[in-house]
Protein backbone atom coordinates (compact mmCIF):
# COMPACT_ATOMS: atom_id res chain seq x y z
CA UNK A 1 0.00 0.00 0.00
CA UNK A 2 1.22 3.54 -0.68
CA UNK A 3 3.48 5.51 1.63
CA UNK A 4 3.02 9.26 1.32
CA UNK A 5 4.97 12.13 2.85
CA UNK A 6 3.23 15.29 4.05
CA UNK A 7 5.82 18.07 3.74
CA UNK A 8 5.63 21.85 3.81
CA UNK A 9 7.03 24.93 5.56
CA UNK A 10 7.14 24.95 9.38
CA UNK A 11 3.69 25.68 10.89
CA UNK A 12 1.84 25.02 7.61
CA UNK A 13 -0.38 22.37 9.23
CA UNK A 14 1.28 19.12 8.17
CA UNK A 15 0.27 17.34 11.37
CA UNK A 16 -3.32 18.58 11.09
CA UNK A 17 -3.56 17.23 7.54
CA UNK A 18 -1.95 13.92 8.57
CA UNK A 19 -4.47 13.49 11.38
CA UNK A 20 -7.32 14.34 9.00
CA UNK A 21 -6.18 11.47 6.79
CA UNK A 22 -6.11 9.20 9.84
CA UNK A 23 -9.52 10.25 11.21
CA UNK A 24 -11.43 10.15 7.94
CA UNK A 25 -9.64 7.54 5.88
CA UNK A 26 -7.86 5.28 8.35
CA UNK A 27 -4.33 6.25 7.36
CA UNK A 28 -1.58 5.16 9.70
CA UNK A 29 0.32 8.34 10.63
CA UNK A 30 4.00 8.27 11.56
CA UNK A 31 4.73 11.46 13.53
CA UNK A 32 7.70 13.68 12.84
CA UNK A 33 10.80 13.01 14.91
CA UNK A 34 10.44 14.39 18.42
CA UNK A 35 13.93 15.81 17.90
CA UNK A 36 12.94 17.79 14.78
CA UNK A 37 14.53 21.25 14.63
CA UNK A 38 16.48 20.79 17.87
CA UNK A 39 19.99 21.37 16.61
CA UNK A 40 21.66 19.65 19.54
CA UNK A 41 19.95 16.38 18.61
CA UNK A 42 20.68 16.08 14.88
CA UNK A 43 22.21 12.64 15.34
CA UNK A 44 19.19 11.36 17.22
CA UNK A 45 17.00 12.77 14.47
CA UNK A 46 19.05 10.89 11.85
CA UNK A 47 18.45 7.67 13.80
CA UNK A 48 14.76 8.52 14.19
CA UNK A 49 14.29 9.00 10.44
CA UNK A 50 15.52 5.45 9.81
CA UNK A 51 13.14 4.15 12.47
CA UNK A 52 10.27 6.06 10.84
CA UNK A 53 11.01 4.55 7.42
CA UNK A 54 11.17 1.00 8.75
CA UNK A 55 7.88 1.55 10.59
CA UNK A 56 6.32 2.90 7.38
CA UNK A 57 7.33 -0.24 5.50
CA UNK A 58 5.92 -2.44 8.25
CA UNK A 59 2.58 -0.59 8.47
CA UNK A 60 2.19 -0.44 4.69
CA UNK A 61 1.68 -4.21 4.76
CA UNK A 62 -1.46 -3.90 6.87
CA UNK A 63 -2.87 -0.41 6.15
CA UNK A 64 -4.37 1.05 3.00
CA UNK A 65 -2.35 4.25 3.45
CA UNK A 66 0.68 5.29 5.51
CA UNK A 67 1.40 9.00 5.99
CA UNK A 68 4.77 10.32 7.10
CA UNK A 69 4.27 13.60 8.95
CA UNK A 70 7.35 15.37 7.55
CA UNK A 71 10.10 14.29 5.18
CA UNK A 72 12.68 11.70 6.17
CA UNK A 73 15.38 13.91 4.67
CA UNK A 74 14.29 17.06 6.54
CA UNK A 75 17.39 17.14 8.80
CA UNK A 76 19.56 17.64 5.70
CA UNK A 77 17.16 20.06 4.01
CA UNK A 78 16.65 22.24 7.09
CA UNK A 79 20.37 22.37 7.89
CA UNK A 80 21.15 23.45 4.32
CA UNK A 81 18.39 26.09 4.19
CA UNK A 82 19.62 27.52 7.51
CA UNK A 83 23.19 27.50 6.14
CA UNK A 84 24.41 25.03 8.74
CA UNK A 85 26.98 23.51 6.41
CA UNK A 86 28.77 21.88 9.34
CA UNK A 87 25.67 19.76 10.01
CA UNK A 88 25.19 19.00 6.31
CA UNK A 89 28.78 17.81 5.94
CA UNK A 90 28.51 15.65 9.04
CA UNK A 91 25.12 14.12 8.22
CA UNK A 92 25.26 13.70 4.44
CA UNK A 93 27.59 10.64 4.31
CA UNK A 94 25.45 8.89 6.94
CA UNK A 95 22.20 9.60 5.09
CA UNK A 96 23.85 8.41 1.87
CA UNK A 97 24.90 5.12 3.49
CA UNK A 98 21.47 4.61 5.04
CA UNK A 99 19.81 5.18 1.66
CA UNK A 100 22.15 2.87 -0.28
CA UNK A 101 21.67 0.19 2.38
CA UNK A 102 17.87 0.68 2.16
CA UNK A 103 17.56 1.81 5.77
CA UNK A 104 15.95 4.96 4.30
CA UNK A 105 13.83 5.21 1.18
CA UNK A 106 11.60 7.43 -0.94
CA UNK A 107 7.86 7.78 -0.27
CA UNK A 108 5.57 6.87 -3.17
CA UNK A 109 3.98 10.35 -3.11
CA UNK A 110 4.89 13.74 -1.71
CA UNK A 111 2.09 16.06 -0.60
CA UNK A 112 3.31 19.65 -0.28
CA UNK A 113 1.07 21.39 2.24
CA UNK A 114 1.59 25.11 1.80
CA UNK A 115 0.34 28.27 3.51
CA UNK A 116 0.39 31.99 2.86
CA UNK A 117 3.08 34.16 4.42
CA UNK A 118 0.53 35.82 6.72
CA UNK A 119 -0.87 32.50 7.92
CA UNK A 120 2.61 31.11 8.60
CA UNK A 121 3.53 34.23 10.57
CA UNK A 122 0.32 34.08 12.60
CA UNK A 123 0.79 30.40 13.44
CA UNK A 124 4.45 30.83 14.33
CA UNK A 125 3.57 33.67 16.68
CA UNK A 126 0.66 31.74 18.21
CA UNK A 127 2.83 28.66 18.74
CA UNK A 128 5.63 30.70 20.26
CA UNK A 129 8.00 29.65 17.45
CA UNK A 130 10.59 32.38 17.87
CA UNK A 131 13.56 30.20 16.98
CA UNK A 132 15.17 30.72 13.62
CA UNK A 133 12.72 29.35 11.06
CA UNK A 134 13.42 27.65 7.75
CA UNK A 135 12.58 30.25 5.06
CA UNK A 136 9.29 29.17 3.47
CA UNK A 137 10.05 30.31 -0.09
CA UNK A 138 13.43 28.56 -0.14
CA UNK A 139 11.75 25.45 1.29
CA UNK A 140 9.12 25.44 -1.49
CA UNK A 141 11.78 25.89 -4.15
CA UNK A 142 13.92 23.07 -2.77
CA UNK A 143 11.13 20.51 -2.94
CA UNK A 144 9.95 21.71 -6.33
CA UNK A 145 13.50 21.45 -7.71
CA UNK A 146 14.01 18.08 -6.00
CA UNK A 147 10.96 16.33 -7.42
CA UNK A 148 10.48 18.03 -10.80
CA UNK A 149 13.00 15.88 -12.73
CA UNK A 150 12.07 12.68 -10.87
CA UNK A 151 9.20 10.20 -11.33
CA UNK A 152 7.96 10.70 -7.74
CA UNK A 153 4.62 12.61 -7.82
CA UNK A 154 4.16 15.77 -5.74
CA UNK A 155 0.62 16.92 -4.99
CA UNK A 156 0.03 20.48 -3.68
CA UNK A 157 -2.50 21.29 -0.94
CA UNK A 158 -3.33 24.47 0.99
CA UNK A 159 -3.41 25.12 4.72
CA UNK A 160 -6.75 25.96 6.31
CA UNK A 161 -8.60 23.47 4.10
CA UNK A 162 -7.40 20.22 5.60
CA UNK A 163 -10.67 18.32 5.24
CA UNK A 164 -10.90 19.16 1.54
CA UNK A 165 -7.16 18.53 1.12
CA UNK A 166 -7.43 15.05 2.67
CA UNK A 167 -10.39 14.21 0.42
CA UNK A 168 -8.49 15.42 -2.63
CA UNK A 169 -5.38 13.38 -1.73
CA UNK A 170 -7.43 10.20 -1.45
CA UNK A 171 -9.18 10.94 -4.75
CA UNK A 172 -5.88 11.45 -6.59
CA UNK A 173 -3.99 8.49 -5.13
CA UNK A 174 -3.37 5.80 -7.68
CA UNK A 175 -1.06 2.88 -8.14
CA UNK A 176 2.42 4.05 -9.08
CA UNK A 177 5.65 2.19 -9.74
CA UNK A 178 7.84 2.06 -6.66
CA UNK A 179 11.02 4.14 -6.83
CA UNK A 180 11.76 3.77 -3.13
CA UNK A 181 15.48 3.17 -3.58
CA UNK A 182 16.13 4.97 -6.87
CA UNK A 183 19.67 6.35 -6.57
CA UNK A 184 18.82 9.32 -8.81
CA UNK A 185 16.66 10.69 -5.98
CA UNK A 186 19.53 10.90 -3.54
CA UNK A 187 21.85 12.22 -6.23
CA UNK A 188 19.36 15.04 -6.80
CA UNK A 189 19.33 15.81 -3.05
CA UNK A 190 23.14 15.97 -3.04
CA UNK A 191 23.16 18.24 -6.08
CA UNK A 192 20.70 20.68 -4.49
CA UNK A 193 22.56 20.68 -1.17
CA UNK A 194 25.79 21.45 -3.02
CA UNK A 195 24.05 24.29 -4.88
CA UNK A 196 22.85 25.78 -1.59
CA UNK A 197 26.35 25.66 -0.11
CA UNK A 198 27.72 27.50 -3.17
CA UNK A 199 25.12 30.29 -3.08
CA UNK A 200 25.33 30.80 0.69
Amino acid sequence: MPIICIEGPPCSGKTTLSLELADRYGAYVIPASSFRDRSEDVWQEYIDEQRRWQLALEKARSHALVALDGDLFAPLVHAALLHRQDYVQQLLPHFRSAFLEQRLGIPDYYVYHDASFKLLQRRQHRNGSFRRMVPAEAHRRFYSDLLEPLPVPMYPTRAGREEAAARSIIRHLKAVPEYRYDVSFFQQIEHLLQTLSVIK
